[in-house]
């Protein structure tokens, strides 16, 4: 090899050792948090009793006729960041008269001619197994408050005196 061939081969050495890249190792924190865009049902809603009081028979003179309203809440807590909205599905028997009203339970004493209707906020009849009006979320809403009312509605020309009981049950859906 002559004196410039060398140098041919050492310059090739010296580009090949220069250009070796030198890589680093290093780490990229990621966090965060999933969260549901659902609220709480609060503590005084999880098991809601709704004392409709003692109404008189007579009021009830034909089909149709119902009781005066008794209002009800159903509340909500710590709506999540991106909670938008949430209707009601209240479910139960329906009646066998009127499947737009819920029956009331048969009990020993119980009425007869008579049916429970819930209402939204609005007075719109919400069916079992039917939803309500939606109500609009705010997201990371501390309290929401759900506002219904029940009525007793007479499902025959004559009402029965007795007790009117009807277990209702609920479900709160987001939207």
């Amino acid at each position: 090899m002559t004196s410039g061939q060398w140098k041919g081969v050492m310059i090739l050495l010296l580009v090949l050792f220069i250009s070796v890249a030198h890589g680093h190792d290093g780490t990229v924190n990621i966090s965060g948090t999933i969260q549901d865009n659902t609220c709480e049902l609060a503590p005084d809603s999880q098991n809601k009793t709704v004392d409709m009081g003692v109404v008189a028979a007579s009021q009830f003179r034909r089909a149709g006729d119902f009781s005066p309203a008794t209002h009800f809440t159903l509340n909500l807590q710590n709506c999540g960041p991106a909670a938008s909205g949430a209707t009601v599905t209240f479910s139960g028997s329906a009646d066998g008269q009127d499947p737009e009203l819920f029956a009331i339970a048969a009990e020993a004493d119980s009425a007869n001619g008579l049916a429970l209707g819930i209402f939204d906020r609005n007075g719109k009849l919400i069916a079992p197994g039917k939803t309500s009006t939606e109500v609009i979320l705010k997201a990371g809403q501390a309290s929401v408050v759900m506002e219904f009312s029940a009525r007793y509605v007479s499902v025959q020309n004559s009402v029965t005196v007795g007790s009117a009981n009807a277990v209702v049950t609920f479900i709160v859906n987001y939207l």
